[in-house]
């Protein structure tokens, strides 16, 4: 396992006279892997079946032409504003009902057939183009797959995944125990769609509370709705590309709790997830560690970070780590299994929501602090190289991680005390801290090193 670095870059969103020196600053800098193209899909089909694939053609050519290799992205994370309009029923409903607009990302449902069908349009074409192109190292599948819909659709689609998991209704009757409170259906087209809101804390009452079964079943459709979206374009390149190319996602670690992630994992080559340490007000010195075992174990294989924190972040409101805490979270990422570091982003955007998420360059495109520092540490990862080939992380113990006992205890928590995320997250730090206790040399020095460079909260806290 020799550490590798990258970096997603948004050739799309740059003057075509730049990506040159983008590339080699890339190459000067140790970075070996480049990732694009998973927002662009208005600037590769300008309409349903017309594509434009010169510029991505070209900035392959400039990318490789410096010896990085590429991880292209299927880009049905956004659909584009034609597809829209002319299937509004792509949108997503929320669960108060509302539809989710136009204007942000992730506007689709994973159910509706226009977006199935202009899935496998864009994914085919894409994977006709450049299925064979030995520049590219591996193909990412959409980004960060979430969200639960409550459409028409989803309500027909929820209808035949129950009818095909029970077989009759008076199955499904028995297993959820309908008999309470006269909820007994006569057919499967009875059976509506469950309240998404959450349990509120304190006080923990929900006057509309749904039948905790059909509240699970509803989150393992989604779950399963999410995992068919991602084969049904896993299945398309695999009739397109080479052996040598494999296939990912990213995924966004431990604590998201919408998808199985064990199921998603099977259909993919590797998986990948995204470490943003500062985002989550919650997170502590070990969360980017369990969640890096986390993703690790779902294959029991390396896995890669396609996105990783470089600098200040938000959309709203910045949140900016210490300076230093991005070689500390590299570090960490390769010492529990990583083979791959990604950073988002190469620059700093000049317009949309994410412009306040700082990349490694400024968005004025000069090389600066950060810039440095990625370089000085991709030389200190190019002396350390040889000792981490073939290298696997100390595990002397193990936690069992249930994705149905988190949908379960997302409709009946039963107490904020018991929760999931949280108990697997202090069950991990007495595991790892008893590490100290053991017969592993390093263990305690790494601990105390990591504790001094946390995270701004943790510190606070202690």
């Amino acid at each position: 396992m020799r550490p590798r670095l990258g970096v997603a870059y948004y050739p799309e969103q740059w003057p075509r006279e730049r990506w040159e020196t983008d590339g080699r600053l890339m190459a000067e800098a140790g970075l070996s892997v480049v990732r694009i193209g998973e927002f662009a899909w208005a600037e590769l089909e300008l309409a349903a079946g017309t594509f434009d694939f010169g510029w991505l053609d070209e900035a392959i050519d400039v990318l490789a032409t410096c010896n990085l290799a590429i991880i292209l992205g299927t880009p049905t994370a956004a659909p584009p504003a034609w597809l829209i309009e002319a299937h509004p029923e792509i949108l997503p409903v929320r669960g108060d009902g509302r539809v989710h607009p136009f204007g942000h990302r992730r506007h689709y449902c994973p159910n509706q057939p226009a977006m199935l069908d202009a899935t496998r349009r864009v994914v085919s074409a894409l994977g006709d183009r450049y299925g064979g192109d030995r520049r590219i190292f591996a193909w990412q599948i959409d980004n960060e797959l979430m969200g639960r819909c409550v459409c028409a659709v989803c309500g027909e689609r929820f209808h035949s995944w129950l009818r095909e998991r029970y077989g009759t209704i008076n199955a499904l009757n028995e297993s959820w125990g309908t008999a309470f409170w006269s909820q007994r259906y006569d057919d499967f087209a009875q059976i509506p769609l469950p309240e998404l809101d959450p349990v509120p804390f304190p006080g923990g009452f929900m006057a509309h509370a749904p039948n905790p079964s059909l509240a699970l079943d509803f989150r393992r459709f989604t779950s399963d709705s999410h995992i068919d979206f991602l084969r049904l374009q896993a299945d398309e390149l695999r009739t397109r590309i080479t052996v040598d190319q494999g296939i990912t996602h990213n995924l966004m670690g431990f604590r998201f709790p919408e998808i199985d992630y064990h199921r998603l994992a099977a259909e993919i080559d590797v998986v990948s997830w995204d470490n943003y340490p500062s985002l989550d007000r919650s997170a502590r010195w070990t969360s980017a560690a369990l969640a890096a075992d986390a993703m690790r174990g779902l294959k029991d294989a390396p896995a890669w970070i396609v996105e990783q924190q470089v600098g200040p972040l938000g959309w709203e409101i910045l949140r900016t780590q210490r300076r230093g805490q991005m070689r500390l979270h590299t570090y960490q990422a390769f010492a529990h299994g990583t083979e791959l570091v990604g950073y988002f982003r190469w620059r700093t955007a000049r317009f949309g929501t994410e412009q306040h998420w700082y990349g490694v360059l400024d968005a004025h495109g000069g090389v600066g602090r950060r810039y440095r520092e990625l370089s000085e540490l991709a030389r200190e990862l190019s002396d350390v190289g040889d000792a981490l080939d073939n290298a696997r992380p100390i595990a002397p113990a193990a936690l069992l991680h249930d994705y149905d006992s988190r949908f379960a205890l997302q409709v009946q928590p039963t107490n904020p005390s018991l929760g999931y995320e949280e108990t697997m997250q202090r069950h991990y730090e007495a595991l790892f801290a008893s590490l100290c206790d053991g017969p592993y040399d390093g263990v305690r020095e790494m601990l105390a090193a990591t504790r001094t460079a946390g995270s701004c909260q943790s510190q606070k806290r202690r």
